[in-house]
């Protein structure tokens, strides 16, 4: 295996894994933690890699655009302090301004870590990749089944919907390169397999994700566009737990599903912040400190915190 593509998998770990696995260990709940030590680290092993490399690959091909996202974000959000000084959050202004200069830099080196890496050696790297995550979901599919788990934790991912944001990615890559390499069988039983957990969990992020990554892969080919719409609906019906499914389905004020309420509270606040604002918005990372609306009311009226009100949810 070749020094880059040792770096790409030790790079995927630290961003898609370790970040998660921090969360979990120590029950925070936010990864901004666990995802600025990985691209620190990443750094840190370009840097000892590839030596000066680092500043000439930046320097050619993405200081124009490192410089104007240092400018135009400060600029943008000077019109929102002068309208919401008081209430404008500048340390988290500086520190998710900082934070997203430094994937931005960590975005240009794993451009250069890919670049390096033959086809053959980054696609084994992503496979093995995949195949520890899939470890990770019937493993934890086990555990929650058994009750030997609080929720739904996945052994290094808090949630499912954390989960999710992970594999289906490297889930698409992978059945997408085995169905086109012929391997249509293999790439199905990825599927199915990712089906079954679906409908075992329960989890909406998931199933809409796999939706997206089924069409992209047999929305050409209708019959088997149409199979898995019939395997996910029949095996669906027979869990008899449709109503799960249906609830955050369901896009109304009228609900009571929290999930569907924190969707609405976030688009339903970026609606009011513009025009609180006159089209200008609260400024980067503002959220929260504008009208609550009528769905976040819901949800603290329900005995909630004001659950999202700093990130939207939307």
């Amino acid at each position: 295996m070749s020094i880059s593509s040792s770096l790409v998998g030790i790079s995927f770990i630290f961003i898609f894994i370790f970040a998660n696995a921090l969360t979990f260990i120590f029950g925070g709940s936010s990864m901004r933690l666990g995802i600025t030590i990985g691209m620190v680290v990443i750094i840190i092993l370009h840097i000892i890699t590839f030596k000066n490399v680092v500043t000439v690959y930046i320097s050619n091909r993405h200081k124009q655009d490192i410089f104007l996202l240092i400018i135009a974000i400060p600029i943008l959000s000077l019109f929102a302090i002068i309208q919401h000084e008081e209430t404008f959050l500048y340390v988290k202004f500086l520190g998710s301004y900082l934070l997203l200069i430094l994937m931005f830099v960590v975005g240009a080196l794993m451009n250069n870590i890919i670049s390096r890496t033959s086809e053959l050696s980054f696609h084994k790297t992503i496979t093995k990749l995949f195949y520890v995550l899939l470890v990770v979901m019937i493993v934890s599919m086990f555990l929650i089944e058994n009750g030997m788990v609080h929720r739904k934790m996945m052994i290094l991912f808090t949630e499912p919907s954390h989960f999710a944001l992970v594999f289906l990615p490297i889930l698409l890559y992978v059945t997408y390169v085995k169905h086109a390499a012929g391997s249509k069988k293999e790439a199905l039983s990825y599927i199915l397999l990712t089906i079954y957990m679906i409908l075992d969990i329960k989890n909406a992020t998931l199933m809409a994700g796999l939706f997206i990554v089924i069409v992209i892969l047999y929305a050409r080919n209708i019959k088997y566009f149409l199979f898995f719409l019939l395997v996910i609906v029949i095996a669906a019906i027979a869990t008899f737990d449709l109503q799960y499914f249906i609830t955050r389905l369901t896009i109304s004020m009228q609900t009571d599903n929290v999930s569907v309420l924190v969707f609405i509270s976030g688009w339903e606040r970026g609606y009011l912040s513009l025009i609180e604002s006159y089209g200008v918005g609260l400024g980067f990372q503002q959220m929260g400190t504008g009208a609550l609306g009528i769905a976040m009311e819901k949800i603290i009226n329900m005995g909630l915190p004001p659950l999202n009100k700093y990130d939207g949810g939307a």
